[in-house]
């Protein structure tokens, strides 16, 4: 690697044992000339947290990265999710790697994940939205949890599908909209992820285009 400068990322997560892990990502630029120049990003491994409070997590990746033969005095940037033991401004790890090295700028986390936070709040408020988005996580634990139900539904989903029906009174444009294109090809109804509002557009519209099997799995 020629580039002098880094960014550093990291995420935890706990895996199948349970124990929290760190994946550890860098970025760097390769310049072969002025006009080429390409930003390049390197996974580098997982290390095994034993507690995840800032200090540790700190620690722990600061003396890894040094381990990896990486310069920490050379991070100019650093990427963590917006959980309070990473973006912490006081003492999490984004202000105690700053605190060290003041030339590593924190970048906000997913500007995404923080619109997902707004719209979840706001839809929290419409009892409508939460009644029915509660049931429709319910509906896709029915089917995840249970492998008979679970087969039932696949063998109905290889059936027509309702979306021409749903969309009758559309524009013939927007038949064609790739998210019930997507859903049409589905073979399950997907779960919704907590963190990722895209997730949820793409469950519901499997929902709406396949209803009638789905009510069928069900019945």
């Amino acid at each position: 690697m020629k580039s002098k400068l880094i960014s550093v990322m990291a995420d935890e997560s706990s895996d199948v044992s349970m124990t929290e892990q760190l994946a550890v990502c860098i970025r760097y630029l390769n310049a072969s000339s002025d006009d080429e120049v390409s930003v390049n990003e390197v996974f580098l491994g997982f290390v095994e947290l034993p507690t995840t409070d800032a200090s540790t997590i700190t620690d722990s990746l600061l003396g890894n990265l040094s381990k990896w033969g990486l310069d920490t005095e050379r991070q100019r940037g650093m990427g963590f999710d917006g959980a309070s033991n990473m973006s912490g401004t006081q003492s999490g790890v984004q202000a105690r790697i700053t605190q060290r090295y003041p030339k590593a700028i924190y970048v906000t986390h997913s500007f995404s994940h923080c619109l997902n936070l707004v719209i979840v709040a706001s839809c929290n408020k419409v009892q409508e939205i939460k009644n029915f988005m509660t049931t429709f996580q319910e509906l896709s634990f029915l089917f995840s949890y249970s492998p008979k139900r679970k087969e039932i539904l696949k063998q109905n989903f290889s059936t027509s599908s309702d979306a021409e029906d749903l969309l009758a009174d559309c524009p013939k444009e927007e038949h064609e909209e790739r998210l019930f294109k997507s859903a049409l090809n589905r073979e399950s109804l997907p779960t919704p992820s907590d963190t990722r509002w895209r997730s949820r557009v793409d469950s519901i519209s499997s929902f709406l285009a396949n209803y009638s099997k789905i009510y069928d799995a069900v019945a």
